[in-house]
C-alpha cells in the first residue's frame, strides 16, 4: 500500500488544500478591497469622534433622567404600601 494514496488520506489533504486555498483567496480579496477604501482625513476623524462623544453623553443623560424619574415613581408606590 502506498502512503498518501488511500481515500482517507487523499480526502484529508484535499480538505487542507481547500482550506488554505480559501484562506489565501480571502487575504488577496481583503487586500484588494482595502486599496479601494476612502479613509477619512484627520479633521473628519476628529469631528466624527466629537459627534460620537456628544451623542453618547446625550443618550446617557437621557437614560439617566428616565431612570431617575422611574426610580422616584417606584419609591412613591412602595412608600404608599
Amino acid at each position: 500500500m502506498i502512503v498518501g494514496k488511500s481515500p482517507q488520506r487523499r480526502f484529508y489533504f484535499d480538505k487542507i488544500y481547500n482550506i488554505m486555498s480559501n484562506f489565501s483567496n480571502y487575504i488577496k480579496d481583503t487586500a484588494a478591497e482595502m486599496k479601494q477604501v476612502t479613509w477619512p482625513t484627520q479633521k473628519q476623524a476628529f469631528l466624527y469622534t466629537l459627534l460620537v462623544l456628544a451623542i453618547s453623553v446625550f443618550v446617557s443623560l437621557f437614560l439617566g433622567a428616565f431612570d431617575y424619574i422611574f426610580n422616584l415613581g417606584i419609591d412613591a408606590i412602595i412608600s404608599r404600601l
